[in-house]
C-alpha cells in the first residue's frame, strides 16, 4: 500500500478523533502505518549504552540493535534486542550467545504515560514486556532477568510523521523512572517490577537504562 501524504486539514481532523479517543474508555494510541492500521515490521539501534541495574550491582552493554513487529490495526507487537559488548567487571555473555552478546525478547504495547497530571496531557511511551533473560558473566555467577517485569520507556518525537521514533528509559540504582501508565479502560496504573536475580541471591528490583531508535519501512503516525 503506497502512503498518501496528509494534507493540514486530514491531520487536524486526525487529531481532533485522537483527542476524543485519549478521552474514552479506549486510552491507547492508534498507529497509522503505510497510510492505514497494517501490520508492519522495524528495526531498532540503541543509541547510548544499555545499563543494566540493581541496587547494588550494575551491567553495562556498550551498544545493541533490534528488530520487531507491529500488530495490524493494533499498537503493540514483539521484540528482539542483541545488546553488545555487555560487562559487569567480566565479560557477560548469554546462554548460547556469541561472547559478550545478551538477547533479550518480549512484547511491547504503545500506550499514553503520566508525562502530565491528566490523561488528555499525557505523553506516549513504549512499554516493554521482557521474557525471561539468562546470561552467565566470566562463570562467576549466573543472572536472569525475571519475566512478569515491565520497562517503561517515554517516546521522544510521538507526534511527528516519520519512519523513525526515538525512545529513552530512565531509571537509578534498580528504581525505573516511569512507573505508571493509562491502560485500556483509562485508568492510571502501575508497572510490574522488574525483579533480577544474580546468583543464588533472592531477587531484587531493577532498572534498564538506554536510549535506542526504531524504524519501520515506511512513514508511522501515532495517533494522539
Amino acid at each position: 500500500m503506497r502512503f498518501f501524504k496528509l494534507s493540514g486539514m486530514a491531520l487536524v481532523v486526525l487529531c481532533a478523533f485522537a483527542a476524543m479517543m485519549a478521552t474514552s474508555a479506549f486510552a491507547l494510541p492508534t498507529v497509522l502505518i503505510g497510510g492505514g492500521e497494517q501490520a508492519s515490521s522495524l528495526t531498532g539501534k540503541v543509541t547510548s549504552a544499555i545499563k543494566l541495574e540493581t541496587p547494588s550491582t550494575s551491567l553495562e552493554c556498550s551498544s545493541g540493535t533490534g528488530e520487531g513487529t507491529t500488530e495490524a490495526s493494533k499498537p503493540l507487537g514483539q521484540f528482539h534486542i542483541h545488546a553488545t559488548g555487555c560487562k559487569d567487571f567480566v565479560s557477560c555473555t548469554g546462554m548460547g550467545e556469541s561472547a559478550d552478546v545478551i538477547l533479550m525478547l518480549g512484547s511491547y504495547h504503545l500506550l499514553f504515560d503520566t508525562l502530565k497530571t491528566s490523561l488528555s496531557e499525557a505523553g506516549v511511551a513504549i512499554l516493554f514486556l521482557p521474557s525471561a533473560t539468562k546470561f552467565n558473566c566470566s562463570g562467576f555467577a549466573e543472572v536472569e532477568i525475571k519475566a512478569g517485569g515491565m520497562i517503561l520507556c517515554l517516546i521522544k518525537n510521538p507526534t511527528a510523521l516519520t519512519k523513525v521514533f526515538t525512545a529513552g528509559c530512565e531509571g537509578s540504582k534498580g528504581k525505573i523512572e516511569e512507573s505508571k501508565y493509562y491502560n485500556a479502560g483509562g485508568t492510571l496504573v502501575s508497572i510490574s517490577t522488574l525483579l533480577t536475580v544474580v546468583g543464588t541471591a533472592a531477587a531484587t528490583e531493577s532498572d534498564i537504562v538506554s536510549t535506542g531508535t526504531s524504524e519501520h519501512a515506511e512513514d508511522v503516525l501515532i495517533m494522539i
